[in-house]
């Protein structure tokens, strides 16, 4: 009688496994794999990925920001060049764009770093929500969502320049004005 019970218990599961395997619904997805094989022909230079810009004290005036002398500051006043600073991101170890297969530009793509947004035309929130900072390129503002200008790489070092400014986002108002931005070498 036990070994009768055992092989109906038997019976039993395997139906059961048997049935339940017919019974599951096969779902299908799909993977779709992009790339491109690019060579990467610079880095950027240690010294130039962790860059501090001090603005300083800028007086809320027109000692510290540009306008029409003799009025307050206004909507869209920006720094002196007094209180216009450069910083420089450098590129090493470029394979120059003359060899085959290496790019000969790059540029950069600036973005708002943690806990700032771009905003206001393309410009980078600070922690005082009456300023905001222009990243300027040959002395005009970059629209962060948009790359920087093409640049050549034709030198196994490169160097580029690029300056910052408060820009007046509302009525200003004093106060610490921080912010952070990150950077990306791309080539195009």
């Amino acid at each position: 009688m036990k070994f009768s019970a055992l092989k109906l218990l038997i019976a039993a599961l395997s139906i059961g496994a048997f049935g339940s395997a017919h019974a599951q619904r096969v779902l299908e997805g799909r993977i779709n794999f992009t790339g491109n094989i690019t060579p990467a022909t610079c880095e950027i230079d240690s010294t130039t990925r962790n860059i501090p810009v001090d603005f300083g004290a800028v007086p809320p005036d027109r000692t510290g920001f540009a306008g029409v002398a003799g009025t307050a500051v206004a909507v869209n006043d920006v720094a002196t060049n007094d209180y216009t600073k450069t910083f420089t991101i450098r590129l090493l170890g470029c394979t120059p764009g003359t060899t085959t297969g290496h790019p000969n530009t790059g540029q950069f793509k600036f973005a708002a770093g943690p806990g700032y947004n771009t905003q206001r035309a393309g410009n980078l929130s600070t922690t005082n929500s009456s300023v905001d900072i222009q990243i300027l390129e040959s002395g005009s503002a970059i629209n962060l969502n948009n790359p920087s200008s093409l640049f050549a790489l034709t030198d196994t070092t490169v160097t580029v320049t690029y300056g910052a400014r408060y820009r007046v986002a509302e009525t200003l108002k004093t106060g610490i004005a921080n912010s952070a931005a990150t950077f990306t070498l791309v080539y195009p």
